[in-house]
């Protein structure tokens, strides 16, 4: 298999990690790591052996409640759903099944600055819920990672009691397909709360 610095594969019930420089290099693995503990070199690849028991081959993340959150400074996410791609890490092997996160709610939580994306993901998400929370010009983006394989079920998002401020966009690239359920939310004079891309309401 084609591998890069990070990647973590299943070997004989147990997990290994590649390490190597973080340059972003491919290497070609052609023998199984099969040592019991440490490092061990194989077709020049180091792996570090990381668990023998009780592995978890992936995990999502459920079930999750942020509340009562005032965000008071610039920046350009205040919520993120992440697979990384660079010469650092590697979250995502080209067609792995990838974990979804879901369940995910965001109660009593306002923008007051200046933040382009209230949510951005580029992983598999499954409900997020939006309530009594202020959204002043924000968007809600369901992104794509751009890596090979990767799955996307639909997100259903509930935007429930929010107070919408200027203008709010809720969207999905290409590959990305959005239920989106927006009830009893208080849109201000001039504000607007728009849809893009694979959105259905």
């Amino acid at each position: 298999m084609i591998i890069r610095n990070s990647d973590t594969v299943v070997s004989n019930g147990r997990m290994y990690r590649a390490k190597m420089p973080a340059d972003g290099k491919e290497y070609i693995s052609k023998t199984r790591p099969a040592h019991t503990s440490g490092e061990a070199v194989l077709d020049g690849i180091t792996w570090v052996m990381t668990q023998d028991d009780n592995i978890i081959y992936n995990c999502g993340c459920r079930n999750i409640h942020f509340k009562d959150i005032y965000l008071e400074k610039n920046r350009p996410t205040a919520f993120a759903f992440h697979f990384d791609n660079d010469i650092y890490s590697h979250s995502y092997y080209p067609y792995a099944d990838a974990p979804v996160q879901t369940n995910i709610t965001f109660e009593n939580v306002h923008t007051m600055a200046n933040i382009p994306y209230f949510i951005r993901s580029t992983t598999p998400v499954g409900d997020i819920k939006v309530i009594n929370s202020t959204l002043a010009d924000t968007s809600v983006r369901m992104a794509h990672r751009g890596v090979e394989g990767i799955v996307y079920p639909p997100t259903r998002i509930i935007l429930s009691g929010c107070s919408i401020r200027g203008k709010c966009n809720v969207s999905a690239v290409e590959g990305r397909k959005i239920y989106l359920v927006a009830y009893a939310n208080d849109v201000g004079d001039g504000a607007e709360l728009t849809t893009s891309g694979d959105v259905e309401l």
